[in-house]
């Protein structure tokens, strides 16, 4: 199923109707398919940089959207409790969702894990749901790609040096970013350079979390298990749940040397 159809809760919801149908029962979530609402607009009115995403003509050769073989990498599942998420809010010292701190946490020891030069911008992506960020909203019902890209950057140095505070500060501008202005903007802004997800990046990070996978409830039960098997992407972090309904899975990829120091600093909390 390609992200451009659907994105996470959107899949969810596709899911949800096979299981009903499934179990002979009537659609659980009726679609609501229209996507003329995030059209290009004509006259184009693009306002904004949009540094979340890379122009087409100016992707790498060869294209990064090429995985590293996933024999050269090592796949970790760090389990992340809610006592842990509650130590980095305290650690940040100011008020910010468990998806913030987390975020932050993880674009910061990444960039130290993997030893970029000092001067390198480190660009942390993350989905953000539009559907109520839209005006008017799109219903939740909307069945298609309604995730948008938010960003933050810095330097290596600068996530070296940084208090986990400073990072949270980023990833919440980041995310207040994602306006209907700046949703429409973007769009604008794809219309004429036909663009990908920032290419020059560090990390992204997709929160599986919240979908709803593991709660669906099909004819022979729930799924044991929601989510990849391997990762081949050292640049791509889920975030899964796991038993501790405050807490998370944390599974991401990376090349040996690198894994150990990046699990040494995502435990010193």
């Amino acid at each position: 199923m390609n992200h451009t159809l659907l994105d996470g809760f959107s899949a969810v919801d596709f899911m949800r109707n096979l299981a009903s149908v499934a179990k002979g029962e009537s659609l659980a979530v009726v679609p609501q398919p229209d996507r003329s609402r995030l059209k290009a607009r004509n006259p184009l009115h693009i306002k904004h940089e949009h540094l979340e995403f890379t122009k087409f003509s100016n992707m790498p050769n060869p294209s990064l959207s090429e995985p590293k073989s996933w024999s050269k990498l090592s796949c970790k599942l760090f389990p992340i409790s809610g006592e842990m998420l509650g130590r980095l809010k305290r650690k940040a010292g100011q008020q910010c969702t468990s998806f913030e701190v987390l975020t932050a946490h993880l674009w910061q020891a990444h960039a130290i894990a993997v030893e970029n030069p000092l001067e390198k911008t480190c660009t942390v992506l993350f989905a953000v749901d539009i559907r109520s960020r839209m005006n008017p909203p799109l219903p939740r019902e909307f069945a298609g790609n309604a995730v948008f890209p938010g960003y933050a950057r810095a330097t290596a140095k600068e996530l070296k040096e940084a208090s986990l505070g400073w990072c949270v500060q980023r990833v919440q501008e980041g995310i207040g970013r994602v306006t209907d202005e700046y949703v429409r903007s973007a769009i604008d802004w794809l219309e004429v350079y036909k663009g990908v997800p920032c290419s020059d990046r560090s990390i992204v990070i997709s929160p599986w979390k919240r979908l709803g996978f593991e709660e669906i409830e099909y004819p022979w039960g729930k799924p044991l298990y929601s989510g990849p098997v391997i990762n081949s992407w050292m640049d791509f972090v889920l975030l899964l749940p796991n038993p501790d309904k405050e807490g998370l899975n944390v599974f991401m990829a990376l090349e040996d040397h690198q894994m150990e120091k990046f699990r040494c600093l995502i435990e010193s909390y």
